[in-house]
């Protein structure tokens, strides 16, 4: 997990997620009492449901699915299950640095995008 602003970034070896939090107020934070949040983006290791066919963006605005479902968001390979077993590394991972967001999937893969703030 990688927090930057209003940003929290959660990473499994087949998907990351990106949560926007929407309430800082002192009462959230407690397991009772979870941090506001909303999900913004998702980024998968593979879209296999081809109900959302290839892009050249690389992206599903009615989400992802790899080996089970995720928001709207990008994929680095079609139709290719779960190939993080083919290319096993480590556990993905989030980075931003410089008004740019990294994830490094387990196959060693990195997407970025570059944002104006977060």
């Amino acid at each position: 997990m990688s927090v930057a602003g209003h940003y929290f970034f959660s990473g499994h070896w087949e998907a990351g997620a990106a949560f926007r939090v929407t309430d800082r107020s002192s009462t959230y934070g407690a397991y009772n009492y979870p941090i506001m949040t909303e999900v913004t983006y998702a980024v998968a290791s593979s879209q296999d449901d081809p109900s959302c066919a290839f892009s050249p963006s690389q992206y599903c605005p009615d989400g992802l699915t790899n080996t089970r479902s995720y928001p709207p968001g990008f994929y680095i390979y079609y139709n290719q299950g779960n190939i993080y077993d083919q290319y096993w590394s480590e556990y993905a991972a989030w980075v931003v640095s410089n008004n740019t967001v990294y994830f490094r999937f387990s196959t060693v893969d990195l997407w970025s995008v570059s944002v104006d703030t977060y």
